[in-house]
């Protein structure tokens, strides 16, 4: 097999994994995968409130970083579109989820006047 095809695989058996802890914890919470980020995450997977709005979700992983004042963080969806921080967690769950996950790409920039 090629390395492409056991990291499919891999991923599709983590996905099992995790539908059974979202079955587990009830339908409940909006399933979210950090696919692509540009800081290093301990954990890519949470389960959050579906009240909850993306910019308080955005807002609870940018204070796990000891990021500067010039930095800023930016949320993706799959096909690059930048997500709206006003949404819901419901909300952006059935405009942009794909099989059963919400996957977004997690961004850093230096903005705001830094050089």
């Amino acid at each position: 097999m090629s390395e492409a095809n056991n990291k499919e695989l891999k991923d599709k058996e983590l996905n099992i994994e995790y539908q059974k802890i979202i079955k587990k914890y009830g339908s409940t919470r909006i399933p979210i995968i950090i696919e692509k980020s540009d800081i290093q995450l301990s954990h890519y997977k949470f389960l959050i409130p579906p009240t909850l709005q993306m910019g308080n979700f955005l807002n609870s992983l940018r204070n796990k970083f000891k990021l500067s004042s010039t930095e800023a963080l930016y949320l993706f969806t799959r096909n690059n579109h930048i997500l709206l921080l006003s949404l819901s967690a419901k909300e952006a769950y059935n405009e942009f989820a794909g099989n059963d996950f919400l996957y977004l790409t997690l961004k850093k920039e230096t903005t705001f006047g830094a050089l």
